[in-house]
């Protein structure tokens, strides 16, 4: 089986307007808004534990798993209904990422 069957979500994503790295910039969409993927779910304590220190200086609490074709890059935001979370790191698993999240409050 092919871990492809789980992704079941469509969420939004977005970058920096203009990528100046001003904190106060406007997020945009990109082309094509959407991307298709597994649930973004919380991270698994046993994870935490094991990269304590990255996890820790990263404020990463949740992951999933999308197409590495889908142009998924760190400090893009996606939002997932009201929920909305920056990509703090990325792991290429064959054809696919595994990516970890910091839930922006």
């Amino acid at each position: 089986m092919s871990i492809d069957r789980f992704f079941t979500k469509t969420i939004t994503h977005q970058r920096k307007g203009s990528e100046t790295g001003n904190p106060n910039e406007a997020w945009a969409n990109l082309t094509p808004a959407t991307i298709i993927c597994s649930p973004i779910f919380p991270i698994n304590p046993g994870d935490s534990v094991a990269r304590q220190s990255i996890y820790l200086m990263l404020n990463i609490t949740h992951s999933n798993f999308c197409y590495a074709t889908e142009g998924v890059a760190v400090d893009d935001q996606m939002v997932d209904g009201t929920d909305k979370f920056i990509v703090k790191k990325i792991n290429k698993w064959g054809d696919f990422y595994q990516v970890y999240y910091s839930e922006v409050a």
